[in-house]
């Protein structure tokens, strides 16, 4: 169904005529409607048409059959109830509120005082509601949300989901970009996403959990965003509008790389190209092209591949190449910057800043592209470091750093801090160079709150690493020619650290973050999808399928296994332990563990630079360094 198929236009709409009671609506225009002749079919196609979002399509239907001679009392009433919250939703609030005035006014004529009562009840709950939405529309976000909580207080009381549902998804809003009130955000919209699955409302329910792994995106709490969007994704192809899919795939691919499973992140990446349309290509394309790209650069420095080099080039230059691209400025500055860093990694230096000088001169043009601008000063301070000109790359890294402190941005705040500490190790000031490395690694340690764009979020992690490597391989140099075994122990702490800084320790960081409303239900949740999972399974094993439907299962089967990953990766820390990072393992406590004529030997994995053995004995340790396994191979 495509993005607009079931909005229709606020013309085209029928209002109501009740016939035989007194009450004149006018009658609007209907052609083209085709109006079932079965009360009951119609009941249906209406639940069934809110449910897949079609609010205008359900209106429609609703208000033909209340158009027809010869219905009851009863059936009346139901349809007027409907047509009041489905109004809502079809965001024609006016004709809400005029509709349900019209049945008040009827259901009094008619001498139906419970009915009446109901009416009046929701009559106030579209008027605190409306009223809502036009206090915060002007500003004023306190007003505004007395008159939520008094309209979902009053739904409640009528035990109403479908009002409940509309008033608190929307009241949301009002608190996603407060700082200091954001986590009632997520409280409503968690009351909001439950509702929604309640009621099967399955495009509400996506677009909830959309809005839930978003709220979890801009904590950086990553486990929790990549549940909520998959949930999303999940309705989303049980039906909904195309638009969104591609959108909720993109989010997936974007959370993926944040978490540094660049391979994942192009699946899903793929996925949403695959998805764009000729008619949607100018909407989606542009954005989704550039984070491919930079999927497929961080991919190609992970696994030294050409290919994956390639194709990220590829990606960029396609996005380029569109003349004046969709999404100009800080996107097409992106492209610039992910294409000179994928030069870069290759040793295409000059290359890289025959992109990069201008890249900075348009960007320093523009107020709204500091963080982009900073990006590409590290990059520009990068290629002058490589080529030997090391005061003009302290220059840059400076500017990096007087940006980071502008921005409050951890990403540039650690570029500045790694590369001012690689100008100092090569001046020979190992002092300086020891302080720089430090500052980069305690900001790593403080995590990337504050970054709030994905390619920024996944370049933090992937660089977070390299003062880590750098530190150490200083250290070991400093042991090579001093011989001081201060720097050998060193070397071990900052290894060990290095560890608990893996992905253990994000996990467990990242499960300290105030658990989810619906928490509890969450081992539940792992057991339907491991049953469905299962049954899925069973089905494909009976090889009567055909290839249609098998590659339909293995895409579900897929992204259960996605939802269940996440699930367990997110009840870490779920009843709220007193989680800690992991503790580095002291050298004495290895050494209090050997035997005298025993030796322990540990590898620490340094990306794809390298490793490290180190051999310890009972009263010394040895350490010697590997060189990268594709060397090795």
């Amino acid at each position: 169904m495509g993005p607009t198929s079931w909005k229709l236009k606020a013309s085209t709409l029928i209002a109501l005529a009740i016939v035989g009671s007194g009450l004149q609506v006018p009658l609007k225009d209907v052609s083209g409607v085709s109006i079932p002749e079965d009360k009951a079919t119609a009941s249906v196609d209406a639940t069934a048409l809110a449910e897949e979002g079609a609010y205008g399509e359900a209106v429609t239907i609703l208000k033909g059959r209340l158009a027809r001679p010869a219905i009851g009392n009863a059936e009346r009433a139901s349809i007027l109830h409907s047509l009041g919250h489905l109004l809502l939703y079809a965001e024609r609030t006016e004709e809400a509120i005029e509709i349900t005035q019209a049945a008040l006014d009827w259901a009094l004529k008619q001498g139906l005082s419970a009915e009446a009562n109901s009416f009046r009840k929701e009559l106030a709950i579209q008027q605190k509601y409306i009223r809502a939405l036009d206090l915060r529309s002007l500003g004023d976000i306190e007003g505004s949300s007395s008159y939520f909580d008094e309209a979902a207080r009053l739904a409640g009381a009528i035990k109403s989901q479908h009002y409940q549902l509309e008033i608190v998804g929307a009241w949301s809003f009002s608190y996603l970009n407060s700082r200091r009130e954001r986590r009632r955000y997520l409280d409503l919209s968690l009351q909001a996403l439950t509702l929604a699955e309640a009621l099967n409302y399955r495009v509400e329910a996506s677009r909830t959990a959309k809005r839930i792994g978003t709220y979890y995106a801009i904590e950086n709490s990553f486990s929790g965003a990549l549940c909520y969007y998959l949930r999303a994704l999940h309705y989303l192809e049980a039906g909904g509008s195309e638009g969104d899919l591609i959108t909720c795939l993109n989010n997936i691919a974007g959370i993926y790389g944040a978490l540094g499973d660049y391979v994942k992140g192009k699946e899903y990446m793929v996925k949403a190209a695959s998805r764009i349309s000729e008619n949607s290509a100018r909407i989606f394309e542009p954005s989704l092209l550039v984070n491919l790209g930079y999927l497929f650069a961080d991919l190609g420095k992970r696994s030294q591949s050409k290919d994956h080099r390639q194709k990220a080039l590829e990606c960029f230059s396609s996005y380029l190449d569109q003349g004046r691209p969709q999404g100009g400025g800080s996107l097409r500055l992106e492209a610039f910057a992910g294409m000179a860093g994928v030069y870069i990694n290759q040793g295409r230096l000059e290359e890289a800043r025959r992109i990069l000088i201008p890249a900075l001169k348009e960007a320093r043009e523009k107020r709204d592209s500091a963080l982009t601008t900073g990006k590409i000063l590290s990059y520009l301070g990068e290629t002058s470091l490589q080529t030997g000109m090391i005061i003009e790359a302290e220059r840059y890294f400076e500017e990096t750093d007087s940006i980071s402190r502008r921005t409050n941005n951890p990403l540039l705040a650690m570029s500045a801090a790694y590369g001012l500490g690689r100008c100092a190790e090569a001046h020979g000031d190992f002092g300086k160079a020891i302080d720089s490395y430090s500052i980069a690694l305690k900001i790593v340690g403080e995590g990337f709150s504050g970054i709030d764009n994905d390619i920024h979020r996944a370049d933090f992690i992937g660089k977070s690493r390299e003062p880590f490597k750098a530190l150490i391989r200083l250290y070991l140099k400093l042991s090579g020619t001093e011989g001081n075994p201060v720097y050998d122990r060193e070397i071990f702490r900052l290894s060990e650290y290095l560890r608990a800084r893996s992905y253990l320790e994000l996990r467990d960081k990242l499960s300290m973050s105030p658990r989810s409303l619906e928490q509890p239900s969450a081992g539940l949740e792992e057991v339907k999808l491991s049953q469905e999972r299962i049954r899925l399974l069973r089905m494909l094993a009976q090889g009567n399928l055909g290839g249609d439907e098998r590659e339909r299962l293995a895409v579900r089967i897929g992204q259960i296994d996605d939802l269940l990953d996440a699930a367990v990766f997110d009840r870490y820390g779920a009843e709220n332990p007193p989680a800690r990072p992991p503790i580095p393992v002291s050298l004495n406590l290895i050494q209090g563990q050997i035997l005298d004529d025993r030796t322990a030997i540990l590898e620490y994995l340094m990306g794809e630079t390298g490793s490290m053995l180190f051999c310890i004995c009972k009263d010394s340790f040895h350490l010697i360094e590997l060189p990268p396994a594709h060397d090795l191979r």
